[in-house]
């Protein structure tokens, strides 16, 4: 063929030397014609009935069950918000702020302040918006469940022990053991606390001012070392000095990025692969390790110290949230 022979040619080389005669040879071409006319019917009735299969899988894909998917009612007689999406339910929103979106949810509430979501194809959702509806469920529920996407962050930074993270008996048991760890002489404690701090931070910035009139500060950033000084005292008995020095300490600054960085991960895009994988080299999975070392080994020396100190002094020695635990 490379040669420019013709079929007929090649075979009746092909027929002298195996002693073929011409008859047959013609023969045999007639017979692959036949063959290769009945293939090509048989390929191209194929083509259609594949495209015709395709194309009315589709039609009944957009004209009928799509619609469907996207129309499914989560919780009977409770309204459910529109746009609806046939896979993700109404996890597309958190493409959005989620204050943005719970927003537009909320337009879609009943007089009782309920509407129904569907968080992924299957999974039904009711949500509350009342705070007695709220304390009834858990007075009278303890099941205690998260969605997969969200749970994968908080148990990197809380642990599968945590009562953010765990559910069922477990998880109503330990919410009954730290709401019993509330004593009057721990609230006093944590009020005193309060007060200190924001007498901390009025010195400070008297002080400060003295010095240079004309200095400008971040409110936001203010109240930050507030709460975190707050939450170091009346938790742990531990000064983070943030209102001392008008500076974040770093375990206050590992504490708060932290909380940040989850808030971001689970708000903007939580199945964006630099979101979902803490293992690729990015800035922000760089400072996640960094900040969630320095707070678990703050922490755990915190609770070997605290455990060391009741047996010690036994459980009167400090009014904080940790030795009641303890």
């Amino acid at each position: 063929r490379q040669r420019g022979a013709s079929v007929e040619h090649t075979l009746l080389l092909l027929s002298c030397y195996s002693g073929f005669n011409l008859e047959r040879v013609n023969g045999t071409i007639d017979v692959m014609e036949t063959l290769a006319g009945v293939f090509n019917q048989s390929v191209q009735g194929a083509v259609g009935v594949s495209l015709a299969s395709v194309l009315s899988l589709y039609v009944m894909w957009r004209g009928f069950i799509r619609p469907y998917l996207e129309a499914k009612i989560p919780v009977d007689g409770v309204p459910t918000p529109p746009r609806c999406h046939w896979f993700a339910g109404h996890l597309h929103v958190y493409r959005h702020p989620f204050r943005v979106a719970m927003e537009n949810f909320l337009r879609y509430r009943d007089k009782n302040g309920r509407f129904g979501m569907w968080l992924g194809p299957y999974l039904r959702a009711l949500v509350l918006t009342k705070p007695n509806d709220v304390k009834l469920v858990l007075h009278a529920e303890h099941q205690h469940r998260l969605i997969p996407i969200f749970k994968k962050h908080l148990i990197r930074v809380f642990g599968r022990k945590n009562i953010v993270v765990i559910g069922g008996r477990s998880w109503k048991h330990a919410r009954s053991t730290i709401m019993k760890s509330f004593t009057p002489s721990t609230l006093v404690y944590s009020k005193d606390t309060m007060l200190h701090v924001a007498e901390t931070m009025v010195d400070s910035l008297k002080n400060r001012l003295e010095k240079d009139s004309t200095m400008i500060f971040d409110v936001a950033e203010l109240m930050k070392m507030i709460t975190l000084d707050v939450f170091g005292l009346a938790a742990f008995s531990y000064q983070f000095q943030s209102c001392d020095n008008l500076r974040m300490s770093a375990v206050a600054e590992a504490f708060d990025f932290l909380s940040s960085d989850i808030s971001r991960r689970c708000k903007s895009g939580p199945l964006l692969p630099f979101n979902f994988f803490y293992c690729l080299p990015t800035r922000e999975n760089n400072q996640n390790a960094k900040s969630l070392a320095l707070l678990r080994s703050f922490v755990v020396a915190s609770i070997e110290e605290r455990r060391e100190a009741v047996r010690t002094f036994g459980a009167a020695k400090s009014n904080d949230l940790l030795t009641r635990f303890v």
